[in-house]
């Protein structure tokens, strides 16, 4: 007689759901990412740059947010974002990095040429 096993490989584990309630979830804005490691931690910095978009001014960039990440769990959030900005770009086309340089070469296209 053969035995089952009771337990399914990891793999194939149901998930466990998760629990977000407003009064223990912050929430930040972001328009700034910088990022650093260690052999054991990948550091990333989340912030506000006042300088977004060429306006011009003096104030600091303040870091609002660190997540801190072994590198196991920053590979997954790399491919779990590679996997979310394809499905956007799939639905709404593709994402500028940089707005910028994205609206200047756009009117340079459009330009007609002499």
């Amino acid at each position: 007689m053969e035995q089952q096993n009771p337990q399914p490989p990891q793999s194939q584990q149901a998930s466990i759901p998760l629990q977000m309630t407003p009064q223990q979830t912050s929430v930040h804005f972001a328009n700034l990412c910088r990022g650093s490691m260690t052999p054991e931690e990948v550091f990333l910095d989340f912030g506000i740059n006042p300088n977004a978009f060429a306006r011009v001014s003096e104030d600091p960039i303040q870091i609002t947010a660190r997540v801190i990440l072994t590198p196991p769990s920053a590979k997954r959030l790399l491919h779990l974002l590679h996997v979310m900005l394809s499905r956007h770009e799939e639905s709404f086309g593709t994402i500028p990095i940089e707005p910028r340089l994205a609206a200047s070469d756009s009117a340079k296209d459009a330009t007609p040429s002499t």
